[in-house]
């Protein structure tokens, strides 16, 4: 099976409402945080949070996943902003050994992972809810998430030739992670120099076991 890349440069607001009902199997994202301000960044630049998650809830497959990194000052707000999709189900905890992050005198060296389904579903194997990683060196992206995480989600929580929606893409960890394992990756990102970015790390990649597609468009260009 031919496996495809896309990435949209875009407002996933305004790109998600083309999509069509029960399109995608698993959205993966790492929604965008103002370190400074411990806020998430729509309640800054004006991201409508429930439009956005009736829009994931339209496009995800009854049987499909939410899975989004949490900043742990907003996890009651994702939890919320999460309902809006699926009921929230666990938590994934990813521990990063040598991080030494401190907000309010506290050492930050964990990201909550939040998964959110229908209480049917179950990942494709027994996993431990603790990944260890490290901090990333040389990061293009000051949100940078660890491949090795994203493939550790996208290899449990996914089946191969599945179809993942990252809406606020970010650097492009997911879809390098989605190529790594077989899976079809649609990516929203808003930033001109973030799709550059994710260009050159994903796109052209070619791969013995498969043949693959990549596609690139400007939302509204």
């Amino acid at each position: 099976m031919k496996n495809f890349y896309r990435l949209i440069q875009g407002d996933c607001l305004k790109m998600l409402p083309t999509f069509d009902d029960e399109s995608v199997d698993l959205i993966f994202t790492d929604p965008p945080y103002e370190a400074k301000t411990k806020k998430v960044i729509g309640d800054v630049e004006g991201i409508d949070w429930n439009v956005l998650s009736k829009e994931l809830s339209r496009i995800l497959k009854s049987d499909g996943s939410l899975l989004m990194f949490c900043p742990i000052v907003n996890l009651p707000k994702f939890i919320k902003i999460g309902e809006g999709v699926r009921p929230f189900r666990w938590q994934i905890i990813e521990y990063v050994c040598n991080r030494m992050q401190s907000i309010s005198n506290f050492y930050l060296q964990y990201n909550p992972i939040l998964w959110f389904s229908n209480h049917t579903i179950k990942p494709q194997k027994r996993v431990q809810d603790l990944f260890r990683t490290t901090i990333i060196p040389n990061a293009i992206h000051p949100a940078q998430k660890n491949l090795e995480t994203c493939k550790f989600i996208v290899d449990n929580f996914s089946r191969v030739n599945g179809i993942f929606l990252d809406p606020l893409m970010g650097s492009g960890t997911v879809m390098e992670a989605c190529q790594d394992l077989r899976r079809n990756c649609i990516g929203i990102e808003i930033d001109a120099n973030n799709c550059e970015s994710i260009r050159t790390r994903c796109f052209g990649r070619q791969f013995l076991d498969r043949e693959v597609s990549y596609s690139f468009e400007v939302f509204g260009g």
